[in-house]
């Protein structure tokens, strides 16, 4: 086994054991703010949604064994899985180092078992990323929906808390339960804006913030609010026809630009697994080691260049 390799190794599991580490030894210290909220939650308010949302999160604080920085767990919340981000973050960890020791223990070869890593390692991430973006997509999808239920509450003589209200109680999730939070953040004593950025800090959805900037100025200089949003609806609605006709236009691109960035590594872990002595020289021989610095520089560049090609800005 080359130095070069066992390097390698030794940085891909210290670094994810660095992460780990770093992830479960920052505790922040809890806000005033989610202790009032706590505070407030009685026995006489089973029945409403703020309580059963209250109980959900005392049972997640009661499944957390880990603790994890706060932005990481708000950049978690934005994929919506059902578990602790300590938790996750754990599952991710021992995904990578299980795979590692086990397969180098059984079989000796350090490349196998660095493959076994690379996938264990990249299969929590994968799958993250595709939890956040499928329900960034689904909340974007139903936004228009939205505008539009509050608008006929608006107009029906509905305040607009009891007009996002019917929301949680008319529509599907993401959004009946996003929604829901800000309701209940309202009832609490949270302003409106900050309920409603809350929504997109949560689901990074920009038309948010248009709904957001459109109460500010209603709020600050009068008008006809339920014309203004479905002014804005309307403007939403054809913001996601065009992100599906640019969508479908770019496809080719971004299978290219896909299959350019995966394929390679795809291949070496592959052939680490099945034949560690034929990929094994790439590292073991300078030759290799110099052809490696290349292939990964213009793959970098590659996948980069042809990512930026097909990715456009609405």
């Amino acid at each position: 086994m080359g130095s070069v390799m066992v390097v390698l190794i030794t940085l891909m599991a210290g670094g994810t054991a660095a992460l780990c580490c770093t992830a479960l030894l920052y505790n922040p210290d809890k806000t005033v703010v989610r202790k009032q909220v706590r505070d407030m939650y009685h026995e006489s308010d089973k029945e409403s949604f703020f309580a059963s949302l209250m109980k959900e999160k005392e049972q997640r604080t009661v499944r957390r064994t880990f603790k994890v920085s706060r932005r990481f767990e708000k950049e978690f919340e934005t994929a919506g899985i059902d578990m602790p981000a300590g938790e996750f973050l754990a599952v991710w960890a021992l995904s990578a180092i299980l795979p590692l020791v086990l397969v180098n223990a059984l079989t000796g070869k350090a490349v196998v078992a660095g493959g076994f890593c690379a996938v264990g390692f990249l299969a929590p991430l994968i799958f993250f990323k595709k939890k956040q973006i499928d329900r960034r997509n689904a909340f974007n999808g139903q936004f228009a929906d939205v505008l539009l239920t509050i608008c006929n509450g608006l107009k029906s003589g509905f305040s607009f808390q009891q007009s996002l209200a019917s929301i949680t109680k008319d529509m599907q999730p993401p959004v009946s339960i996003e929604f829901g939070k800000a309701v209940a953040e309202m009832e609490y004593g949270v302003s409106q804006h900050d309920a409603l950025m809350h929504i997109y800090d949560r689901v990074r959805c920009e038309d948010m913030k248009m709904l957001v900037s459109a109460l500010d100025i209603a709020k600050k200089t009068g008008g006809n609010l339920s014309d203004v949003l479905e002014t804005i609806s309307e403007t939403v609605r054809t913001r996601i026809k065009i992100r599906q006709e640019v969508k479908a236009l770019s496809a080719q691109g971004k299978t290219s630009a896909l299959i350019i960035g995966a394929l390679p590594i795809v291949l070496m872990i592959l052939l680490s697994i099945l034949n560690p002595e034929y990929i094994g020289q790439l590292f073991q021989t300078p030759l290799g080691q110099k052809m490696l610095i290349v292939a990964a520089i213009m793959e970098t560049v590659g996948f980069t260049v042809m990512n930026k090609i097909t990715d456009v800005k609405l």
